[in-house]
């Protein structure tokens, strides 16, 4: 599979859903992807610039995980590693490993959500960082330097089409607020032109 495929397909995901187009994305994501990486989900994380609040996240079926991440602090979340050190951040087996919080753990089984290993990469462009992409495995599964490799890639295109809808939106918003004040500026001198005339007519 080309960059050139991924890019075209994930980008197109984000440019035309025109309803939570991010969860679009992400099922995309997962229908062609799967003949190429055993997964059960793909996450998209985005932070916020210069803070640590999520600005949106998709987690796909699992949508149990919201509460299980509830009272997870966001420094110790996999997808903020991820994104901080701008490396992968690989986890084996979920369950075994002393990384992950231990009442992340037991929110996870709480909710019934089995999960083996876990990857993030970093979503990243030369303009800055967005977040994270991760997909989870089920227990007893593993992922490869290859298939973490693969998913670090399809991180590279996500990111770019994450970063033009961005843009795209700041445009928009730009263009938008230039519309509203070319209206109230058109509104101010129809306003003016009003009142020379009135003052001109009581000068009569």
């Amino acid at each position: 599979m080309g960059a050139r495929f991924l890019f075209d397909f994930a980008f197109s995901a984000i440019a035309t859903a025109s309803f939570k187009p991010w969860q679009q994305l992400t099922k995309i994501l997962s229908e062609q992807l799967r003949e190429f990486l055993d997964f059960l989900q793909f996450y998209i994380v985005i932070y916020k610039e210069n803070s640590t609040e999520v600005e949106w996240a998709v987690v796909g079926r699992e949508k149990s995980l919201v509460s299980a991440y509830a009272d997870v602090p966001v420094q110790q979340r996999p997808s903020w590693q991820a994104y901080t050190t701008q490396e992968p951040f690989h986890i084996a087996d979920l369950n075994t490993d002393e990384r992950v919080p231990g009442h992340l753990k037991q929110n996870l089984s709480a909710q019934g959500i089995e999960t083996g290993p876990l990857v993030f990469v970093p979503l990243t462009t030369l303009h800055r960082r967005l977040g994270a992409l991760g997909m989870s495995g089920q227990p007893g599964i593993s992922y490869s330097s290859d298939d973490i490799s693969f998913l670090r890639l399809i991180g590279q295109v996500v990111a770019f089409a994450v970063d033009d809808n961005f843009n795209l939106r700041r445009v928009e918003t730009a263009n938008a607020e230039l519309q509203r004040q070319n209206e109230r500026l058109q509104r101010d001198i129809r306003r003016e032109i009003g009142g020379m005339h009135e003052r001109a007519v009581r000068c009569r």
